[in-house]
Formats: structure tokens, C-alpha cells, sequence
């Protein structure tokens, strides 16, 4: 081999060794800058930013300088998980800009959908996508039955949050 060659092979092998080293650091990074969100009414639990705190002005949302999250619930009587994520893209408000995108997705192994805003998404809707799915249990608020789960976030952050969601008894 020559010496040309040799060096191309001892650049690329420390090119990968670096490479494996810089993604082990950022996902064990990442992992630590994650705290975990639990809510018995909603009964799921979930990951999310540790920069994020509280908004007390909302019953269930966390943010920050970086994004945010959500929880809220749907009664979605006579309704299916596409009919929810199909109603909530069309608003006549335009939360989500004029073609949003609307896809499959898995939640602990339930079978939800998920809105992606359009290049056009109005700024005050703050880059927000969403995650419908339908709760394995009726949830009761103040006598009312919910039986959709709607997660609300940053459309940076959804998809994180979304693998991370379990729910709980």
C-alpha cells in the first residue's frame, strides 16, 4: 500500500472514530437535558427540554427560550383520530398555514397523527405542530369525558416528544 493510501485509510478511520465519539456525546447529552412530565389526568407521561418551566397561566404547558409543549384533551364523541387532526389542520384560523401536513404516527403504541405547519403558518402560532391520539381511557375532567389526547408543541421539538410519550395507569 502506499504511502498515499495509507494515509487515506488512517484518515478515514479517525474520521469515523470521531464521528461515533461527537454522536455518543450528543445523545448521551441530550438524554441528560431531558426531565420527565407525568400527568395522572391525562395519564401519560413524557420527556421533555430541562430548560423548559411551568406556565401557570395554562393547565398543563412547559416552555422556554427554545420551544414548548402542551397537553390538552378532545371528547371527539363519533369521531376517529383523522377526523380530529383533519378538523384541527382546517381551521378557518389557519393554525397550522394553508397546507399543513398531516401524517401517521405512532404513540405507545397507539396509532395517531401528526400536523406539521406550512412554510406559510402564521408567526403568533409560535412555529406550533400537534399529536392527536385516542387515550387507551376515558379521561374525566370536571365530569366530562375526553377520549382524545392533543399534545401541542414547537414543530423543533414534536417529534422527540411525541417518541417519548407512555402512558400510565
Amino acid at each position: 500500500m502506499s504511502r498515499k493510501n495509507k494515509f487515506i485509510v488512517l484518515f478515514l478511520i479517525t474520521f469515523c472514530f470521531c464521528a461515533v465519539l461527537t454522536g455518543s456525546y450528543t445523545y448521551f447529552t441530550k438524554a441528560e437535558e431531558m426531565k420527565s412530565f407525568k400527568s395522572d389526568l391525562y395519564k401519560i407521561s413524557l420527556k421533555y427540554e430541562s430548560t423548559w418551566v411551568k406556565n401557570y397561566n395554562y393547565k398543563e404547558r412547559y416552555e422556554g427560550p427554545n420551544g414548548f409543549f402542551q397537553v390538552v384533551a378532545s371528547t371527539g364523541i363519533n369521531m376517529t383520530v383523522d377526523d380530529i387532526a383533519r378538523i384541527d389542520a382546517e381551521h378557518v384560523a389557519k393554525p397550522y398555514g394553508s397546507n399543513p401536513r398531516i401524517s401517521k404516527i405512532t404513540i405507545d403504541n397507539v396509532e395517531g397523527r401528526l400536523i406539521e405547519p406550512s412554510s406559510d403558518q402564521f408567526s403568533e402560532y409560535q412555529n406550533t405542530a400537534e399529536v392527536v391520539f385516542k387515550s387507551p381511557k376515558s379521561i374525566i375532567i370536571n365530569e366530562e369525558v375526553y377520549d382524545y389526547i392533543i399534545i401541542y408543541a414547537d414543530k423543533y421539538h414534536i417529534n422527540d416528544i411525541a417518541k417519548s410519550v407512555k402512558f400510565i395507569e
